[in-house]
């Protein structure tokens, strides 16, 4: 009897450690199951933190372009002056219109007075009135007594009106005939 009690003990004994066996493999799949479930994390977070890092980039240049684009703008506001006081007046307009986009000196650090005065544009008035003589020869002495009668300091003008009417093809179109 006591072989079978020692037997008994013996297979308990078996028992008890396979169940440690089996505890220990138990222990070490679920370890490699946290492994797997770990890298599996790693491999979606990455993707997605690599879209969310590329939109953002997309963001920032989008609103860096935006900000260039204006500023380049602005300043073609400013180049296509006629004069430093013009400039300095549309900067000016510039501050007040996008206070938030431009910087609080925009237009006090522009001195106009470092460009000095530019001449009047004498030239754009001038053509104008060439345009307008050229699209109605026909009325050409009221053009001109206009504008004499508007700017009679005009110099130019006295010999401009000899050449025009000692030019025999626009004397033709002037009367009408061709």
């Amino acid at each position: 009897m006591a072989n079978i009690e020692r037997e008994k003990l013996m297979f308990e004994k078996q028992k008890l450690d396979l169940e440690r066996d089996k505890l220990e493999l138990e222990r070490a799949k679920l370890q490699v199951e946290r492994h797997k479930a770990k890298w599996t994390a790693i491999g979606v977070a990455v993707p997605i933190i690599v879209v969310a890092a590329t939109v953002m980039l997309g963001m920032w240049s989008q609103y860096q372009k935006g900000r260039d684009d204006f500023s380049l703008k602005a300043a073609e506001i400013l180049l296509a002056g006629d004069n430093p006081n013009t400039t300095q007046n549309k900067a000016k307009a510039l501050a007040i219109l996008f206070p938030s986009q431009l910087p609080q000196d925009f237009a006090k650090s522009f001195d106009p007075d470092a460009f000095g005065q530019s001449e009047p544009d004498t030239l754009t008035p001038k053509n104008e009135l060439i345009k307008l003589i050229a699209t109605h020869p026909s009325d050409s002495e009221k053009i001109l007594a206009v504008w004499k009668a508007m700017f009679p300091g005009d110099d130019w003008l006295s010999e401009f009106e000899t050449n025009l009417k000692s030019n025999p093809s626009f004397q033709r179109t002037a009367s009408g005939r061709r």
